[in-house]
């Protein structure tokens, strides 16, 4: 398994306003070994074809302390 690099390692992503972003983009995210170990704010404002899946694959991102879900119709708080 590839290790991230921390000089790189992204600890703010921001993908709002990224329509086509799908439940399956963000699981290749939090598989990642960036995603899971180092992501720590992640922006999906106006994703508007994410879903309670994708909340779901986000578990797997552990430092994960702030999602920013603004107008994200599909997704539903009660996972949040």
């Amino acid at each position: 398994m590839q290790r991230c690099p921390p000089a790189t390692a992204a600890k703010t992503k921001s993908l709002s306003h990224c329509e086509l972003i799908t439940d399956d983009g963000i699981l290749h995210l939090s598989n990642s070994t960036c995603g899971h170990e180092r992501l720590r704010v992640l922006e999906l404002d106006n994703c508007l074809l994410i879903t309670d899946v994708a909340l779901e694959h986000l578990e797997n991102c552990r430092g994960l302390e702030r999602l920013e879900l603004y107008d994200c119709q599909q997704a539903q708080l009660p996972h949040v």
